[in-house]
């Protein structure tokens, strides 16, 4: 939209009229179109692909029979910039927007009638490959309330894409030398008395639950699984982005920042979920025991890989680009790719005591993109155009392979990648590098690439990348939003991140002070269940704080006479 908002007081004379009367104060898009504009953060590399006229971009404008222009934003700033250029009435034909995680932002922009309401341009006749997708969100049309049974965003695909990694070497370094380690933890008082049986008993593996996991992180940190002499290893880390934490959560039998039934009919907020204490009770032993890295906190998801493949930790939880890790290591000892696979396991997140596991929640998408609301008919099918053929089968191939018989080919049925590897004998599965018009994948799904068979160790990736996106906890009604939650739902979310890092990163001991002695050798789930006094009370007062400061109770309350009123929606299974 063109339309040039000189004061706010304009503005708000055009919030009380109609959208359309609001479109009357400028002019509508010219219906001749030659071109769209596409506005993305991080951008830069589709912009260069452009300006080359690259390979995969000719087949975009060939396929569309108009130019895509790209215009990036800020990673960091970009919310700030797209307001901006609201304000300025300057938005482009397609914008990507925070969806529902910026809820204020969307009601605004839907109130000025600045997006379309795409859902009344979407027909299954005329963009086949978008209807199908936008399908799975119908609920979204019913579920947030200013939406008013119509989709405003197309949802931008997402599924979890993270999977657990462990140095399988020192796990292999450790029962080497399990007799040891039985004899230190009291199994035998000597090595004569240490029987196969024993040995088969105590033998360490890839953790399949908690129990497993804590033991190994124990002794990934006590008994030198480098084998260097030093005691400079830590059994597990995480990162500053404590989505990534949220796998502890799952296990114990909540979801992270969703609402889960209540055991009465009802639901509440998991962030006061007692399912959440426990887990946040297991963090905190495992950084007061030194089982976890104490920087947690601060460290970021570049830290973590480092000092996994630079032996300095044992275990962590991130992206399934297990081709970075191997690179990684690779550089840093100085070995082949066959011996790097060797030294890496990735494996699902460990289960908890009712054999639940899983990745962070959320309905198949993060993010999305708008479309301006101020065009006519023709440039808006234009830009639902350039999304149906993406979400279709040619247009998804194109741009996560490339053009075939340039970056890669077919036999036998299966494609062959033509580009070249990297010096360490790794060929990346983001043809984005190759060409940057395949950053237009981005506009569809953030996860492609971890599925691409032409990539370097597709054969553990692939499936990996499966497994990660089948196991995963998602709430039972979706994306509601209502006047409170809009409101209030961010700043409690900040206020239980706030108090998760005290608790957490309790270095003085103050919240671990009287914690009970957990023996290895007779671990059991009740343990986990005991939790200190002062990190009990500290939750409690944390809990009634939530429910009456951050409005948690006036949230729940609200979300409940959602359902109950009957416009609410559950998502597709």
């Amino acid at each position: 939209m063109k339309i040039k908002r000189m004061v706010l007081a304009m503005l708000a004379i055009c919030l009380t009229v109609t959208a359309s009367g609001c479109k009357e104060l400028g002019r509508e898009w010219s219906e001749d179109v030659k071109s769209i504009t596409v506005y993305n953060q991080d951008f830069q590399s589709y912009l260069t692909a452009r300006n080359q006229n690259s390979a995969i971009y000719q087949k975009i404008v060939e396929k569309m029979g108009f130019d895509v222009v790209g215009e990036s934003g800020s990673a960091t700033t970009y919310l700030q910039q797209l307001n901006l250029r609201w304000t300025e009435g300057d938005l482009p034909e397609i914008f990507a927007v925070d969806g529902l995680d910026s809820p204020e932002m969307m009601q605004k922009f839907i109130e000025t009638g600045d997006i379309a309401p795409i859902s009344d341009y979407v027909t299954e006749a005329e963009f086949p490959n978008l209807y199908a997708y936008l399908q799975q969100f119908e609920y979204m049309k019913r579920n947030v309330s200013y939406f008013d049974n119509k989709l405003y965003f197309i949802p931008r695909y997402w599924e979890n894409e993270k999977s657990m990694y462990v140095r399988q070497d020192w796990i292999d370094n450790l029962n080497a030398k399990l007799d040891g380690i039985l004899v230190a933890e009291g199994h035998a008082s000597s090595a004569a008395q240490i029987t196969d049986e024993l040995r088969q008993r105590w033998r360490f593996g890839v953790p399949k639950d908690l129990i497993e996991f804590y033991r190994l992180a124990r002794a990934f940190t006590l008994y030198d699984p480098d084998n260097n002499g030093q005691d400079d290893t830590i059994g597990y880390m995480s990162e500053e982005n404590k989505d990534f934490d949220g796998w502890v959560f799952t296990a114990f039998g909540t979801l992270w920042h969703q609402y889960v039934p209540d055991g009465g009919g009802k639901y509440k907020s998991s962030h006061i979920a007692d399912e959440s204490k426990l887990a946040i009770n297991f963090l905190n032993r495992m950084i007061n025991e030194g089982y976890m890295s104490r920087d947690s906190a601060g460290a970021s998801m570049e830290d973590k890989q480092k000092r996994l493949t630079g032996g300095k930790i044992g275990m962590v939880y991130a992206h399934n680009w297990y081709n970075n890790f191997l690179s990684d290591l690779i550089s840093v000892d100085k070995i082949t790719l066959a011996e790097a696979r060797e030294r890496i396991t990735m494996f699902d997140p460990p289960a908890g005591p009712d054999g639940r596991f899983g990745g962070v929640g959320r309905n198949n998408y993060y993010r999305g993109f708008a479309v301006n609301g101020s065009m006519g008919p023709n440039r808006t099918k234009a830009c639902l155009k350039l999304f149906d053929y993406l979400y279709g089968d040619e247009g998804r191939t194109l741009v996560n392979y490339g053009v075939e018989g340039l970056h890669y080919e077919v036999e036998d049925g299966e494609k062959k990648a033509l580009t070249n590897v990297s010096p360490n004998g790794i060929r990346s599965s983001e043809i984005k590098y190759v060409d940057g018009a395949g950053y237009l994948s981005f506009l569809v799904s953030g996860v492609d690439h971890f599925s691409q068979t032409t990539q370097t160790n597709a054969d553990i990736i692939v499936p990996r990348q499966k497994r990660s996106a089948e196991n995963i906890g998602k709430e039972d009604y979706p994306d509601i939003q209502t006047a409170s939650m809009i409101s209030h739902r961010t700043p409690a979310r900040e206020y239980f991140l706030e108090k998760m890092a005290l608790w957490t990163q309790d270095i003085s001991g103050t919240y671990f002070l009287g914690a009970p002695e957990w023996d290895v050798k007779t671990l059991g789930w009740d343990d986990f269940k005991r939790v200190p006094v002062n990190l009990n009370n500290s939750w409690n007062s944390y809990v009634r704080e939530y429910l009456d400061s951050y409005k948690g109770q006036t949230m729940m309350d609200e979300y409940n006479r959602y359902i109950a009123s009957g416009k609410a929606q559950k998502a597709q299974a």
